[in-house]
């Protein structure tokens, strides 16, 4: 069921809580027979108490797309992933995590304009992309600190 308040979880505070991301999961471990079974999971039918669902941002539509997920290479380990979609839809975000990436695990972030990844070069030099060519500001980001880059 998606979770609306961490306080949902028996013994969850802040104190505990060492990191939390928002976003609607890609269920990459789920194994689905078309893009409908997979959007009803997503847009939680079988819930009724659920009052946030996905639908509000037409997960079907071909968008821009953000999306974080995890990989273990035996050649780098455990890996975190950060992709942007110029156009895609939730389905194709997940095919493309999953099967592209090699992720085990993946959220789907913002959407939109706020699709954008910046990153330092080897030499110390910010670059960025944007998925709409906007380079607007955004106002919240997901940081990586790696100790080594693949």
């Amino acid at each position: 069921m998606p979770v609306v308040d961490f306080t949902d979880f028996s013994g969850a505070t802040c104190s505990n809580i060492k990191w939390a991301l928002e976003g609607y999961s890609l269920f990459i471990g789920t194994a689905y027979s078309s893009s409908a079974d997979y959007y009803a999971d997503i847009q939680a039918n079988s819930y009724a108490n659920n009052t946030e669902n996905v639908s509000r941002f037409g997960p079907k539509s071909p968008n821009k797309r953000t999306a974080i997920g995890s990989r273990f290479q035996s050649t780098y380990g455990n890996q975190t992933v950060l992709a942007v979609f110029t156009t895609a839809s939730a389905w194709e975000v997940r095919n493309n995590m999953k099967n592209m990436i090699g992720c085990s695990m993946g959220v789907m972030l913002d959407g939109g304009g706020s699709s954008q990844i910046a990153w330092k070069t080897s030499s110390g030099t910010k670059s960025y992309w944007d998925a709409g060519g906007e380079n607007r500001a955004i106002q919240t980001m997901v940081t990586v600190n790696a100790d080594t880059w693949a």
